[in-house]
């Protein structure tokens, strides 16, 4: 069957930090949706110490090999962690089409997450990528909003 448009994640078990499991799960992923490709596919929760696990276990070249084969046809990832490690990931791998950021209007200046940094990492990239977001309103709290969202203009 073609493909859908499915956004699949490479989960971050244990297990695929081999090698040798990355095809055979890719390949479940691919029997469990009924498709022959996916159009996107994402290695998924990168951050700066996932990053290094994926690089030795050649997740990366892995993924690459999975679009040249045509069972992907954007590859990308959903990332995690400060600006600076996401300019390292994006020069580093050129090949990477697609990228989700957590994106919170309630923490776009927070030091500790670094929405704004990340999203300007993101605009200097553009011209190769995509950029999705990802859950672009509720901020780090999504049941309730904290006082200051809650008197701000963002709800």
């Amino acid at each position: 069957m073609p493909g859908r448009h499915i956004f699949s994640p490479i989960s971050s078990p244990p297990i695929i930090f081999r090698s040798g499991k990355i095809r055979p799960l890719f390949e479940s992923q691919l029997k469990a949706c009924g498709v022959d490709y996916f159009d996107f596919y994402l290695m998924h929760a990168q951050d700066e110490a996932i990053c290094v696990k994926y690089e030795r276990c050649h997740a990366y070249q892995t993924a690459y090999s999975f679009k040249a084969e045509g069972k992907i046809k954007h590859f990308g990832i959903s990332f995690h962690d400060k600006a600076c490690v996401l300019e390292k990931i994006l020069k580093e791998h050129p090949e990477i089409e697609v990228v989700q950021i957590r994106f919170n209007y309630a923490d776009y200046e927070e030091p500790s997450v670094e929405s704004r940094e990340v999203y300007e990492v993101l605009r200097c990239f553009r011209r190769r990528f995509q950029c999705k977001l990802c859950y672009p309103v509720c901020g780090r709290q999504s049941a309730d909003a904290n006082p200051v969202v809650e008197n701000s203009n963002l709800t």
